[in-house]
């Protein structure tokens, strides 16, 4: 509607004998705004079916954001609010806020810097994330681009600069509570 662009989701949980067991719905509102857009979403999971087999069993889901682009540099920010609970309980609390900015240097160059902080289920356990990204576009549909990246996880474990398996499933990030993490990579993107 004018300007603004927004999707619905309900998405049925299929559980026998509970026709809102395992159900989750979720909404997202856009509003290009001359050079700013911003964004909007929520997203609500709902207990039943194969929620019930994991310790975090409800969750509401939120997430606000801007980005700004004058000339050759954008700028973002984003806050997200995760509220997951077992059986309906309050559960675990998350907050996490990124600043971020991209600056294409000429044609194909770009540099981008993320700071990310996540409160780790309370203010006592803050966790930040930083990295700095060099992406070189060849084409539309191939780049290559170098990244260094420092967690530092406060007393829980949340950020890991790469993912890696740890015997729980595929690509679970693989902290280490109260420490400093380190990386750098380098990598090939191909679009289709």
């Amino acid at each position: 509607m004018g300007m603004v662009s927004g999707q619905i989701q309900y998405a049925l949980g299929g559980q026998a004998g509970s026709s809102r067991g395992n159900y989750t719905n979720g909404y997202v509102a856009v509003a290009p705004i001359e050079g700013l857009n911003l964004i909007a979403a929520f997203e609500q999971l709902n207990p039943g079916g194969q929620f019930n087999t994991q310790a975090l069993a409800t969750g509401n889901n939120s997430l606000f954001g801007a980005t700004y682009a004058f000339g050759p540099l954008a700028v973002g920010v984003q806050a997200v609010k995760a509220m997951t609970g077992s059986n309906g309980s309050t559960g675990i609390y998350t907050k996490t806020d990124q600043v971020s900015a991209k600056y294409q240097i000429n044609g194909p160059l770009s540099i981008r810097v993320n700071y990310v902080t996540n409160d780790g289920q309370g203010a006592s356990k803050k966790n930040t994330m930083t990295n700095e990204i060099a992406m070189y576009d060849f084409s539309k549909t191939t780049a290559v681009y170098g990244i260094a990246s420092q967690v530092n996880n406060g007393t829980a474990r949340t950020f890991e600069p790469i993912f890696q398996g740890d015997g729980v499933g595929p690509g679970y990030p693989y902290g280490v509570a109260s420490a400093t993490a380190n990386s750098f990579g380098v990598g090939i993107i191909k679009r289709f």
